[in-house]
């Protein structure tokens, strides 16, 4: 039996402030054994020794006393001009775990209120543009997500959502846990509200979120990564405050959890940063190209793209995935307005069977 060799290379960046803009890459490389033509479990392989590599050079920053994470990125940004315009990215309702953990203080909102407050601190990002999009989730079991659910279900979920929302990524997440560490502390009783006062029982809360970053193009997870914090929860149990309301904000609890969120918006700004810029077509009429971007994206009149045909692949039934075949062919942007750009090709489209659905690259 020939063997062949994957060689896999990531490339990391080390948190610093919003932007990013002189961030410290690491480079790691691993390689695995493609047995009987199986390119997706050497792929999963080397990614997996990839990340042990990265994490080991993750410890010894740490103990440097280097506290913060580190944002992936699957593409060094190899050019300026993929800087030079925003990437489409839709933000999905997160799934919560164990959902009468949000009942307390009600915070049952979370799961829309989540994305709702990422999609507010990268409004004014110019590396993307976000876009609610609460109401469609990801993950229906999130206990074990995004693995609970086979891969091919996210695959093409995440393509699915990219599609309708007309973006270029997707973000979704799970909320692990907003659990009380002793619930039994808040009982009203006299004793019990002594000792709340006094401070002499746990009034901790945890907040723990997995966040997930796929590409909308061909489903695959770009990103993941888990964000935990605790602080002091003070209020009684039928008190309430809504998730990100000023009341809320005011406590500690509050101010970690939006201090986790501002980390989150800052590593998908940093994952998002590097990568090509993309966008569908949306109508070819004779020469003419139309696809979902424009000015708000930083499109103008003669800007040049690559054209790509988009194929979707199978494996009998099992949806696999999207490849990208380029056809040699630039369009010209002639015409421009908020969310939408124009072109005209040179050659006949219907001689390389463009159509809607292929996509523009600007690397």
């Amino acid at each position: 039996m020939r063997k062949r060799v994957l060689l896999l290379t990531l490339v990391l960046s080390q948190w610093v402030p919003l932007t990013a803009a002189n961030a410290e890459w690491i480079r790691v490389s691993s390689e695995a054994v493609i047995v009987d033509d199986d390119l997706d479990a050497a792929r999963k392989s080397a990614r997996s020794d990839a990340y042990q590599r990265a994490n080991a050079e993750l410890k010894a920053d740490l103990e440097d006393g280097n506290t913060d994470t580190l944002a992936t990125s699957t593409y060094q940004c190899r050019s300026a001009t993929a800087l030079n315009y925003r990437k489409r990215v839709g933000f999905l309702g997160f799934s919560m775990q164990h959902r009468p953990e949000g009942a307390v203080g009600r915070l049952e909102n979370m799961e829309r209120g989540l994305p709702a407050t990422l999609v507010r601190l990268l409004n004014q990002s110019l590396s993307l543009q976000p876009h609610s999009a609460s109401q469609i989730r990801l993950y229906q079991e999130s206990f074990n997500a995004p693995t609970y659910e086979t891969e091919q279900r996210i695959l093409s979920k995440a393509v699915k959502a990219s599609r309708e929302l007309g973006v270029q990524f997707v973000v979704s997440g799970v909320i692990r846990s907003v659990a009380l560490h002793n619930q039994n502390a808040y009982k009203n009783t006299l004793i019990k509200r002594s000792m709340r006062y006094w401070k002499l029982v746990d009034l901790q809360r945890d907040f723990s979120v997995d966040l997930f970053i796929h590409d909308g193009f061909s489903g695959a997870l770009l990103f993941e990564q888990r964000y935990h914090t605790q602080a002091l929860w003070p209020l009684e149990k039928n008190q309430q405050v809504a998730f990100m309301s000023p009341a809320f904000q005011q406590l500690a609890y509050g101010q970690k959890v939006l201090a986790q969120l501002r980390r989150m918006a800052a590593h998908i700004e940093e994952s998002v940063r590097c990568q090509p810029f993309m966008a569908r077509i949306t109508h070819v009429e004779d020469r003419q190209i139309l696809f979902g971007s424009g000015t708000n994206a930083g499109i103008r009149p003669g800007d040049q793209f690559q054209l790509y045909r988009a194929r979707q692949l199978f494996r009998g039934d099992t949806f696999q995935g999207a490849q990208l075949f380029p056809v040699k062919e630039v369009l010209q942007v002639s015409q421009v307005q908020s969310e939408f750009a124009m072109g005209t090709l040179n050659t006949d489209p219907t001689r390389l069977n463009i159509q809607q659905g292929d996509v523009l690259v600007r690397w």
